[in-house]
């Protein structure tokens, strides 16, 4: 009787042992998902295939077996974790419940939430954006668009530095207090200053560029075009308006050409000197490689020296 009490404690011990356990890392309760990334967890001694289910749906078989150093305590062993990669976006927007499977039997689920671009593989799509104060106050990092991962990446994250030098996002033509008459007085002062008129972009553009002996909409190997290239610069113009557009458009071009990205922004109005001051404060401590994005001015509207 005594072996057989032995056993069955030894049976309920094996039934209950950490060995069994498990868990479903990604997506994880409460994940906000999105693009292309991986289904992931562990589970000790699996039984059979691990599955993972979508809202009930067909089971997707993982990869199971990888290395994970952190699951040996749990397990007494480290070959327990396993991985797929998924498009979210298959799922569409909103709520969706992920149930894990060993061998078909539940052991473990998460309600996670997914956004998507409106398409399950976005295509021939680019952009930029600047998010302030990260990865921690004071840094700014930038973040582009990837068609490969379907998400915006961290292409920019650096300690803030002081100007490289003074007036950076000033323009000479800037800390002239009253517009310049003429093109001809312009040019006396070294500087290009296009007439009262209002143009369209690229009229200012090519005027802009061809005074400092730049080259004119360069087409880029990905078939977009820089507005003006200098020697040391890769320039985008843009009405004030558009300042913020303009500063991922520099970047873009800059890393394509190996150059350090410019701005010139055209004033035609007065107010537009707001969208200059906004310009100038975001790309305080900003560096791309290392370097400042430089910006000029041109149009027939001055600003006082910021």
């Amino acid at each position: 009787m005594k072996s057989h009490i032995i056993i069955s404690l030894a049976s309920l011990i094996l039934v209950s042992s950490p060995a069994r356990a498990g868990t479903l890392e990604i997506p994880g309760p409460g994940a906000k998902l999105s693009g292309i990334g991986v289904i992931s967890g562990w589970k000790c001694d699996a039984s059979g295939d691990i599955t993972v289910r979508f809202n009930e749906g067909e089971p997707l078989v993982m990869v199971y077996g990888s290395e994970r150093d952190d699951t040996y305590t749990a397990c007494g062993d480290t070959h327990n974790g396993f991985v797929s990669i998924f498009n979210w976006a298959l799922l569409g927007d909103g709520e969706h419940v992920a149930v894990a499977y060993d061998a078909g039997v539940e052991f473990a689920r998460s309600r996670f939430e997914v956004a998507t671009t409106g398409e399950e593989f976005l295509s021939e799509a680019s952009g930029q954006c600047l998010v302030p104060d990260f990865p921690s106050t004071g840094e700014t990092t930038l973040l582009e668009w990837s068609e490969s991962s379907q998400h915006f990446e961290m292409v920019l994250a650096e300690e803030p530095e002081e100007p490289e030098e003074p007036g950076a996002c000033v323009s000479s033509a800037q800390e002239t207090a009253e517009p310049l008459a003429d093109s001809s007085s312009a040019a006396d002062a070294g500087l290009w200053w296009t007439p009262f008129r209002a143009a369209p972009e690229d009229d200012y553009n090519a005027a802009w560029c061809t005074a400092q002996d730049g080259q004119v909409e360069v087409r880029l190997l990905d078939d977009t075009r820089a507005d003006c290239v200098l020697p040391a610069y890769a320039v985008e113009a843009d009405f004030a308006d558009k300042w913020y557009e303009a500063i991922g458009q520099a970047v873009h071009y800059a890393r394509l050409l190996k150059k350090r990205p410019g701005v010139l922004l055209i004033l035609e109005q007065t107010r537009d000197c707001r969208y200059l001051s906004r310009l100038c404060a975001a790309l305080t401590g900003v560096r791309v490689q290392g370097q400042s994005i430089r910006v000029w001015t041109t149009g027939p509207v001055s600003c006082q020296s910021l």
